[in-house]
């Protein structure tokens, strides 16, 4: 893959950068196991992406599927649910219960 740094130079967004992750990964599968930080967290670190509020949902990295926030694409965020009337975050929680929070359907509100 390119430079990261000359990515940014050339203007590539972070949507299209993440379409290119992807790509690579499909054709280079093995090289994503030696990855220690996720191209995609160093690359919207470097556009400085940070929306710090909070919001509803949460996406997976499509690239490492650890979360990531749907606005700025930053992957420091904290997901918190509601589980037996409490709050908390789900950093602490084994893989299968963060299986389970994924595959939850989720309702709205509407009137």
């Amino acid at each position: 893959m390119k430079d990261l740094q000359k990515l940014k130079d050339d203007g590539v967004t972070l949507d299209n950068f993440i379409k290119m992750c992807m790509e690579y990964n499909k054709k280079h599968s093995e090289d994503l196991e030696k990855i220690k930080v996720c191209p995609v967290h160093q690359y919207a670190g470097m556009l400085n992406k940070s929306c710090k509020k909070a919001v509803s949902t949460i996406k997976s990295c499509p690239v490492c599927d650890k979360p990531i926030c749907p606005d700025c694409g930053n992957h420091n965020v904290s997901q918190l649910s509601r589980v037996t009337g409490y709050i908390g975050d789900v950093g602490g929680w084994n893989n299968g219960k963060k299986q389970e929070l994924k595959d939850r359907k989720r309702y709205g509100l509407g009137h």
